[in-house]
């Protein structure tokens, strides 16, 4: 750093220098000469100032241009964002300096997709392939806020994270009480260790070669998910989350073999047991995921089946036809039988039959 700082202002002062020679030389072939001159010193002075923003790996209640910034400081455009009560982080996200939500930073650095951000009084910045990976912790109350702003889960951040309650009971303290041990402590660190110097410190980021089993086992397991995920199926509401299990399953499985096998990681592929056990871990995952969306899903049927009889109610006979309410009011077929099916008190659907040959309609009406 004072190395830097020294030639940062060494620069600085030739830059000045060299201006007033520009400034008061007429000369044209000599000005092309200090034009070059000029363009010289501007590029160290920027390679300087780069080298000048402090390393960083983890960053927490960070605004996105501030993560921008961060990211594009740092090797390989990779970054963590890591907080034991990160209420302050998930404020910022919904927007607590502006007043927009502040999640396009975090979907383009999950999915390693090139993004600029523009920043007020300073250059944009532009990243080619962010990489950020994100922990937070936080009380139910902050996970409700995000699940009741639609936007955070219809720009696909919520579905990108891996959810869940602990559901933490008060605990008895004893005499012995427990601890981390110090040896699995000491390997933790030292496999931290490991792959933050052989991976994030690489020039490059490593590829791990997959075998066709490998790639068979997660395909089989997402075409399993499509099914669910198809109109009328059980998770066709929660689409945009089920969509991400497959891939997160993947990242767990990169996860797993990197835990596994340190900073050797990049010299062999994954294994089947790691796929296996990333699909269980997935899993578990997606079971706690839909527990927690289970009360806004319940929600959000309920809004549905209230919007369906008042309009249904407001028509002159009480009815209308299933295409009407699909090409009108966005009502998918699935969703009108599954409500009807589940308030037969309340929605009837029947068939009918025009005179002559026509084809029959099929409607929706009160009960």
């Amino acid at each position: 750093m004072p190395g830097l700082s020294a030639r940062a202002e060494i620069l600085e002062k030739e830059i000045k220098a060299l201006g007033k020679r520009i400034g008061s030389n007429k000369g044209e072939p000599d000005r092309e000469d200090m034009t070059r001159q000029m363009t010289s010193l501007k590029g160290k002075q920027e390679k300087v100032k780069e080298r000048l923003v402090a390393p960083c790996l983890i960053t927490a209640d960070a605004t996105k241009e501030a993560l921008a910034h961060l990211l594009a400081a740092g090797k390989n455009e990779a970054l963590s964002s890591i907080s034991s009560e990160a209420r302050g982080a998930v404020d910022v996200l919904c927007g607590r300096y502006n007043k927009m939500t502040d999640e396009s930073i975090y979907t383009s650095a999950w999915s390693g997709d090139s993004t600029t951000v523009h920043r007020r009084g300073s250059p944009p910045v532009h990243l080619l392939r962010p990489c950020l990976a994100v922990l937070w912790l936080f009380q139910p109350d902050k996970l409700e806020m995000l699940l009741s702003n639609d936007s955070m889960t219809s720009s696909g951040l919520l579905p990108r994270f891996l959810l869940f309650n602990t559901h933490a009971q008060p605990q008895h303290e004893t005499s012995d009480r427990p601890g981390i041990d110090a040896a699995a402590s000491h390997r933790w660190r030292e496999l931290i260790a490991d792959l933050a110097t052989t991976f994030h410190q690489a020039d490059a980021p490593a590829k791990i070669c997959t075998q066709p089993q490998i790639k068979a086992t997660f395909r089989a397991y997402k075409n399993e998910i499509v099914t669910h995920r198809l109109p009328g199926g059980d998770l066709a509401d929660v689409n945009a989350y089920a969509a991400r299990w497959c891939e997160n399953a993947w990242r767990l499985a990169l996860v797993l073999h990197a835990a596994e096998r340190g900073k050797e990681a990049g010299k062999s592929g994954i294994s089947q047991e790691t796929a296996d056990n990333a699909i269980k871990l997935m899993r578990w995952f997606a079971a706690q995921q839909l527990q927690i969306l289970s009360a806004s899903r319940e929600d959000k049927k309920s809004a549905r089946l209230i919007a369906l009889v008042d309009m249904l109610g407001s028509k002159p006979d009480r009815a209308s036809t299933l295409r009407d309410l699909r090409d009108r009011n966005k009502y998918d077929e699935h969703e009108i039988r599954a409500l009807a099916a589940e308030n037969p008190d309340k929605l009837v659907i029947e068939k009918i039959y025009p005179g002559g040959a026509g084809r029959p309609k099929v409607v929706v009406r009160l009960a």
